[in-house]
């Protein structure tokens, strides 16, 4: 919806400057009005850049209540807010708009930091206090929207992204133990790759005061398993699905659906144009190549959902174009063509006129959709001997998991415990240490004792995960990890292009209650997400409703001819890849010069490197960042 910036002076008074400096950086998020506030001590300002969806006369920000002690900047939706402002209104509340942003001041006056009671939807938003003298910010239980803060040169900072703190004066440096973090496919979910930056979790909120700057857990994934029927978890999740698309189509500008060939985009499609009197659009990005392009399914959904269908064609040569764009907006590496697809998906769909868009993602986390949930599924009925669990653990190691033990003796045991599939396994030998082996000796060297693996799985509760069924263990960790700094991301692609995007499947009372359904309706005779296949049969056409899954990748870049793998050479060879200090630049030079010879068939299994390292690149030319 849009974008904010906060700098709080822990001492002394603000620069104006460089505040607008770092709002102007967030323009591409609200391009329909700028508001700012300022305290009369000069020691907290408010910018915010709005994108007008819900009251587009009257919700102009930054809002304060009644008396003008609280202020407040609003990024998302809170859903529900027609009833729930009118319940506000009964209790002597003065209200200024019909805004969903307003009703942050006024139910912490009443509520405090229990407003999340109240609060659903996908929201970043920061508070000032001036009766307590408290900043107060928070993020949406799942980490839809983007919320950072830093600590620098006696003030606090807090942005909807990392380029406004950036621009706001806190100097861009790389975050050693992040990258090492990052090259292990492994973030640790307090940490981004600029050092002294921080994303404020999912579920989480900070508060700033005369004790200092703190974060604390709001709500937390709970699993358990209930013995419901399936007659009865069908119809609840039904009602519950229902309900969270129909609240997330509440707006005051036109709707549109992002679409592909899967059962979850076309699902949220499918019952929302079944509540709508109003024709919605869907938008599919489609490609050259056969193998990923799902035009064909998502044009027959178009057709039996009754609304209108509008496929964006993207070439290789559009990928080339849009990469640097795509990974300077994104703020991190990216490894695979994901994000510029993304980033053009949302450029058309912002030329066309739409503002909100409604997606797909979260179906495969409340579903267990993706197949290392489907094989812990499978297994769970499995019970393993203490012989067979020995056999497993003391084996002796093949080579890979010996690379994989010289790294991290946890992850190792872990792997083996839980029967790791041979295709992972090779993914993360062939992707992880290849990566390694392009590292810096020096800065390698530092990390001889580190193991990213055993510090990610120590942020956690183990003892509310101890007992629960394999494949929520492995949700709860995928929810912590590539799930938000991956398939969430996307946010930052779209709302570039002034684009929101709303997930039904991420309403946190439908996840509650799927997180109790039983694994055998997520998994049944052999289909996966049987019980959102169930649920979409009045809605999807049998050929989508019986259909794989297909993640939202685009084709391969490794062909010779390829203008991104063009761009790929033409970045990792440039001056500005020979200035990265945690990089081995004859290493670097050798392994171009090693695939450049390889087959196509062989090459692609380095794809993802080849992004990863040009993210790099893009990021510190971009940002201009320092070795820390």
């Amino acid at each position: 919806m849009c974008g904010f910036i906060v700098i709080k002076a822990l001492k002394g008074k603000i620069d104006i400057p460089s505040f607008e400096a770092g709002l102007r950086t967030l323009e591409r998020r609200g391009p329909d009005g700028v508001g700012t506030w300022m305290s009369q001590e000069e020691d907290i300002i408010m910018g915010h850049t709005r994108l007008s969806i819900i009251d587009l006369a009257g919700g102009a920000q930054p809002i304060a209540n009644e008396d003008k002690t609280l202020w407040s900047v609003v990024n998302g939706e809170f859903y529900e807010h027609d009833r729930i402002l009118n319940d506000l209104a009964s209790r002597q509340h003065i209200l200024r708009s019909r805004s969903d942003s307003e009703m942050l001041v006024h139910l912490y006056e009443d509520l405090g930091l229990n407003c999340f009671e109240i609060l659903r939807g996908e929201f970043a938003f920061t508070l000032w206090d001036a009766t307590r003298q408290r900043v107060f910010a928070a993020r949406d239980r799942f980490g839809i929207k983007p919320i950072y803060y830093a600590i620098h040169a006696d003030k606090l900072y807090i942005a909807s992204e990392i380029k406004a703190i950036l621009a706001a004066g806190v100097p861009a440096q790389w975050d050693e133990k992040s990258l090492y973090d990052s090259f292990h496919i492994m973030v640790r979910q307090n940490c981004s790759i600029f050092k002294g930056i921080q994303p404020i979790p999912p579920g989480h909120y900070l508060l700033a005061d005369e004790r200092g700057v703190r974060v604390q857990a709001y709500w937390d994934a709970q699993f358990s398993s209930n013995n419901q029927s399936e007659a009865l978890c069908t119809q609840k999740m039904t009602d519950l699905l229902t309900q969270a698309i129909h609240i997330r189509t509440r707006a005051d500008v036109p709707i549109a659906c992002y679409l592909s060939g899967g059962v979850d985009s076309a699902s949220v499609l499918g019952i929302a144009s079944s509540l709508l009197a109003k024709k919605i659009t869907a938008f599919t990005i489609s490609f050259d190549h056969v193998d990923f392009d799902e035009r064909a399914k998502a044009e027959e959904m178009a057709r039996f959902a009754g609304v209108d269908f509008h496929p964006i064609h993207v070439t290789d040569r559009d990928f080339a174009d849009k990469f640097e764009s795509a990974v300077s907006l994104s703020e991190m590496f990216v490894f695979n063509s994901h994000a510029p697809a993304r980033y053009i998906l949302s450029e058309k769909v912002s030329k066309a006129g739409f503002k909100v868009v409604l997606g797909g993602e979260g179906g495969d986390e409340v579903f267990a959709g993706y197949e290392f949930l489907q094989k812990a599924l499978q297994n769970q009925a499995q019970k393993s001997s203490l012989l067979d669990l020995g056999r497993r653990i003391f084996a002796f190691p093949d080579s890979k998991e010996r690379r994989i033990f010289g790294t991290s003796p946890l992850l190792a045991m872990i792997l083996r415990i839980i029967g790791l599939p041979d295709h992972l396994a090779t993914y993360l030998h062939d992707k992880v240490f290849t990566m390694k082996d392009l590292l810096a000796p020096e800065f390698e060297k530092q990390f001889k004792y580190y193991d990213p693996y055993f510090l990610f799985l120590k942020q956690f509760p183990f003892r509310s995960l101890r007992g629960k069924e394999r494949f929520r263990q492995l949700l709860y960790f995928w929810l912590k990890s590539a799930f938000v700094n991956y398939v969430l991301a996307g946010e930052r692609l779209d709302m570039a292009n002034g684009v929101e995007l709303r997930l039904p499947f991420l309403d946190h009372r439908l996840f509650e209650f799927a997180s109790q359904v039983p694994g055998k309706l997520l998994y049944k005779n052999g289909i996966n997400k049987y019980l959102l296949r169930k649920i979409a049969k009045p809605y999807v056409t049998e050929n989508i409703r019986r259909g794989d899954k297909k993640p939202f990748i685009g084709p391969s870049a490794m062909r010779l001819d390829s203008p991104l793998y063009q761009l790929f050479q033409d970045t990792l060879r440039s001056q500005e890849a020979k200035n990265i200090a945690f990089i081995d630049w004859q290493a670097l030079q050798s392994f171009l010069d090693k695939t450049s010879l390889l087959s196509e068939k062989e090459r692609e299994k380095y794809d993802p490197l080849f992004f990863m390292l040009s993210s790099f690149v893009i990021l510190q030319k971009h940002y201009r960042i320092s070795q820390s």
